[in-house]
């Protein structure tokens, strides 16, 4: 039996566009791309195991996937090193979905990937509740506005 729900609207969900492409943050590297493209194996993952400011982005309590008391942004730690490439190449997908959430393609000053560690105070998206990690002048922190302000409509997932 199914339900019914009553005095709800009418939603018109126009039908995509083919010809429409659309944009997605690069997941890894292109053939096709620039050598200086940011990717998110390359580039934007390795900063999640760094150690900064005394802890990493993925460490147990913190964003790690197994331990985490960081909200929804759940991350796998030191995933270079998983042996087999099916289960490495599945948890940078894990990875990489979890950062993209947060991410605003095109758009870093709207992101909340970048926005909640940054230092400073942002009332709109919270606290970051392990502190300050980084500043707008940090080499992270520019890496990862490359990553976002540069989406791609090749190759990204």
């Amino acid at each position: 039996m199914g339900l019914l729900i009553a005095a709800c609207e009418q939603i018109d969900n126009p039908a995509l566009d083919a010809n429409a492409a659309s944009q997605s943050l690069r997941f890894e590297e292109s053939k096709n791309a620039p050598t200086d493209e940011v990717n998110f194996i390359d580039h934007i993952n390795p900063i999640f195991d760094q150690t900064i400011n005394g802890h990493a982005c993925s460490d147990s309590g913190c964003h790690n996937q197994g331990d985490s008391n960081g909200g929804n942004f759940r991350i796998r730690a030191n995933v270079n090193e998983i042996f087999h490439n099916d289960e490495r190449q599945a948890a940078y997908l894990l990875n990489f979905l979890s950062a993209a959430g947060f991410a605003s393609p095109g758009q870093p000053e709207e992101s909340k990937l970048l926005l909640e560690p940054l230092q400073g105070s942002f009332p709109s998206v919270g606290n970051h509740g392990g502190g300050d990690r980084f500043t707008s002048d940090d080499e992270n922190y520019q890496i990862i506005s490359t990553w976002i302000s540069k989406p791609t409509t090749q190759d990204g997932i």
